[in-house]
């Protein structure tokens, strides 16, 4: 398991702490019910004091793909196709859920790498309920294009 602690900034109004609370929470509630083993697992979120809070996740020991990424020339096609095929399988079961959902800050350094491989999607950032049809469409014409 790894701890995250998340500090709200001592210089902010109450309204904006309140707000970054409030997002906080939402994406507690989204987050924990969510089983893939392309997403980071959820396992608790708890109050640490009045301006901080820890939440309990997942280990990943593998770094990230931003690092995985810089140090290696490049990539054989086999091995980006694994990556990218990891990466719409978690995302492919975030848009299937029953409220679709949509990660609000996905890069290379939000995908966190577990042993040879394999991908997990982070979502410690706010995930944000959408309704994207065209994505589903886009993401099975890729799997075609590339053959899986």
């Amino acid at each position: 398991m790894a701890c995250k602690i998340h500090q709200l900034n001592t210089n902010w109004s109450e309204s904006k702490k309140q707000n970054y609370t409030k997002h906080a929470v939402r994406e507690y509630n989204i987050h924990k019910d969510l089983t893939h083993p392309g997403v980071v697992s959820l396992y608790d979120v708890f109050k640490i004091d009045n301006n901080s809070f820890c939440t309990v996740l997942e280990y990943c020991d593998g770094g990230d793909l931003d690092l995985y990424l810089k140090t290696r020339n490049k990539l054989q096609e086999r091995e980006a196709k694994v990556i990218v095929a990891q990466i719409f399988s978690g995302l492919k079961y975030l848009n299937l859920q029953k409220r679709p959902i949509i990660h609000y800050d996905l890069k290379p350094g939000n995908i966190s790498l577990v042993a040879i491989l394999l991908l997990v999607v982070c979502c410690c950032l706010l995930l944000l309920f959408v309704r994207l049809v065209g994505l589903i469409l886009t993401r099975h014409t890729f799997f075609s294009l590339m053959g899986l």
